[in-house]
C-alpha cells in the first residue's frame, strides 16, 4: 500500500506499567478493555507503513531500560494489558521523566529522522500523558489526532473531560476506525 500522506507514528503512551500505583487498578481495567481496539490500530498502522513508538514512563528509575519494563509488566497482573499490544522488535521507544513523551525525550528528533508529520495519540492516562503529549505535538507542529476509543483513565469521568478539553484546544479526537486516514480539516 502506497502512502499518500505523510508518515505517520502511532504514539503508544503509558501501556506497558505494572499499574502499581495510586488508581492503577481502575486504570489497569480500563486499559485491558482498549488494548485490543489498540492492537488493531497498531497492526494497521504498521500495514499502512507508519512507526509505533513506545513512551512509558520509568517511574524514575533510571537504572532501569525499556526492555525492563517490558518483563515488569508481563510478571504483573497487568500483563494481560500488555500482551495484545506488545512491543516488536522494530517498534521504537522512548523513556519519559514526566506526563509527556515529548518533554525531555529524544521523540521529536526519532519522528523528525523518519519525516514523520502525524501522530496518533493512544494509551494512558488521558487527562494526563496522553493530553500533555497532545499538546506538545501540536506545539511541535506536528498534525496529531487523539484515537478516542483507544485511551483510557481512571474514571470514565475523568476521559470525557480530558477529551473535551482536547476538542476545546482544536485537537482532532477520533474513533480508531476513522484515525487513520483523517486529515485536520
Amino acid at each position: 500500500m502506497q502512502q499518500s500522506s505523510p508518515p505517520l507514528a502511532l504514539l503508544i503512551v503509558d501501556m506497558v506499567s505494572t499499574f502499581d500505583f495510586p488508581r492503577g487498578a481502575s486504570l489497569r481495567r480500563a486499559a485491558h478493555g482498549i488494548a485490543p481496539r489498540l492492537a488493531a490500530l497498531k497492526a494497521r498502522v504498521k500495514a499502512a507503513g507508519g512507526l509505533c513508538v513506545y513512551a512509558n514512563d520509568n517511574f524514575a528509575d533510571w537504572s532501569s531500560d525499556f526492555q525492563t519494563l517490558v518483563q515488569l509488566a508481563r510478571q504483573s497482573p497487568a500483563r494481560e494489558v500488555l500482551e495484545p499490544i506488545a512491543p516488536d522488535a522494530d517498534d521504537a521507544h522512548v523513556l519519559k521523566p514526566r506526563h509527556s513523551a515529548f518533554h525531555q525525550t529524544a521523540l521529536h528528533h526519532l519522528l523528525k529522522s523518519r519525516d514523520v508529520a502525524r501522530v496518533l495519540v493512544t494509551g494512558v492516562s488521558t487527562e494526563s500523558c496522553v493530553l500533555a503529549t497532545a499538546l506538545d505535538a501540536r506545539i511541535r507542529e506536528l498534525e496529531v489526532c487523539v484515537v478516542s476509543d483507544c485511551v483510557a483513565s481512571s474514571s470514565p469521568a475523568r476521559r470525557m473531560h480530558a477529551l473535551a478539553v482536547l476538542r476545546h484546544c482544536d485537537i482532532p479526537v477520533r474513533a480508531a476506525a476513522r484515525a487513520l486516514h483523517a486529515r485536520r480539516a
